[in-house]
């Protein structure tokens, strides 16, 4: 069986979606090393041209096609490319021409909260994933979702795709990873000071302000920082925020940042603060 993988993602910076596709990719490729499984199955990225790829595999082969980017290169380049295999896009949407000739396309979509929370998308956005996401549910071979509570808000509204709908919870780090982690933040908590971190896209829906509040409360009683990390992507309406005066320099904006930082955040936080409005996948 030929699989064939949307490599678009591979082209954007690196958020919870981009992350899920490569942290996919990682672990295909060490299935493939089953040779009885090799011998069956063989996976392909296809991906834009262009932008230099940080992609490294030994049983996945990677491939470059046309010279479009984004959407475009999604819709009308991927499907030539892609003919005579199954073809799985792990980030949201498909092309329309893969869906509609009956080819076996699976697909994951990550979450509707561009229908559930619409002020934190943009006008264009939730009109482009409204109907590619409609098409899929229609269309696709299957689905995947990465909750059960996902799964039954996809089928509330795409009743037909009931049976192609699958709840796959989220994968994590390896196990030694986190051990590794737990060891260093021993090690380092009591070398820096203790922060909060708060994690996500700069929107309404994630609720940022609240956290603010609650730590102009705090810090009325006791210092202690606040960590953001996050951006504003395409697609986003960004939320306008009101910082208090008195936590002002307590309250550090960075922005996306690079994997490593990322897990020394983690590592190091006091605590992680999630005060979103919606999340498809629980902790």
């Amino acid at each position: 069986m030929k699989v064939f993988v949307d490599g678009r993602f591979l082209s954007q910076p690196v958020t919870g979606v981009q992350r899920y596709g490569r942290e996919l990719l990682s672990a295909f490729d060490d299935l493939l090393n089953n040779q009885a499984l090799a011998s069956s199955v063989s996976i392909e990225v296809l991906a834009p041209h262009g932008r230099a790829l940080d992609f490294t595999a030994r049983h996945i082969r990677l491939r470059r096609v046309g010279w479009f980017s984004g959407h475009i290169w999604e819709q009308f380049v991927l499907p030539l490319a892609a003919k005579g295999g199954v073809l799985f896009c792990p980030s949201n949407t498909a092309p329309i021409a893969s869906l509609l000739v009956a080819q076996a396309v699976v697909v994951t979509v990550h979450s509707l909260s561009f229908l559930h929370q619409p002020t934190s998308y943009t006008g264009t956005f939730r009109c482009l994933y409204g109907f590619l996401v409609s098409l899929t549910c229609r269309f696709a071979k299957a689905i995947i979702t990465p909750s059960q509570a996902e799964k039954q808000a996809l089928v509330s509204r795409y009743p037909a795709a009931a049976g192609r709908i699958h709840g796959v919870q989220n994968g994590g780090l390896p196990r030694a990873f986190g051990d590794e982690m737990k060891e260093a933040r021993q090690h380092t908590q009591e070398l820096e000071e203790p922060f909060v971190l708060f994690v996500g896209s700069l929107v309404e829906s994630k609720n940022l302000q609240t956290l603010l509040e609650a730590m102009t409360i705090v810090n009325n009683r006791t210092r202690l920082p606040l960590r953001v990390v996050g951006g504003r992507g395409n697609g986003l309406r960004p939320a306008k925020y009101r910082i208090a005066p008195a936590i002002q320099r307590l309250v550090n904006f960075e922005g996306q940042v690079g994997f490593d930082r990322l897990v020394g955040s983690y590592r190091n936080a006091l605590c992680l603060v999630l005060p979103s409005y919606y999340e498809a996948s629980p902790l």
